[in-house]
């Protein structure tokens, strides 16, 4: 029944991001279509041997080595486990990496 009845008219709430898409649409359709540097880019780009030795290079962080963990470790982080459930509280993961921070092996 209340479907039926009042009006039901809302404003319509844009995000920031829908604005921005919004604004980035009018841009394209009021440009020409072409780009001044595109079309003078493979000429520059081929005879300007520093930036192809950036473009080869590459900007990506490199990637680290995957590394299990050891025994002594796997066994602190079970202990942890078994002491939330004997006592019914979870570690958060947060405060389970401070401590393995700041655990201490007595040999180094």
């Amino acid at each position: 029944k209340h479907l039926n009845a009042g009006n039901h008219n809302f404003t319509k709430i844009s995000s920031t991001l829908d604005k921005v898409r919004f604004s980035y649409t009018e841009k394209l359709k009021a440009s020409s279509g072409k780009s001044p540097i595109a079309a003078s880019e493979p000429e520059n780009l081929a005879n300007n041997t520093t930036i192809l030795n950036v473009f080869r290079r590459g900007w990506a962080l490199p990637n680290r080595k995957l590394r299990r963990f050891s025994y002594k470790e796997e066994l602190y982080i079970y202990n942890i486990f078994m002491k939330g459930e004997k006592s019914g509280v979870k570690s958060s993961p947060e405060n389970t990496v401070k401590e393995i921070r700041q655990q201490i092996d007595p040999t180094g």
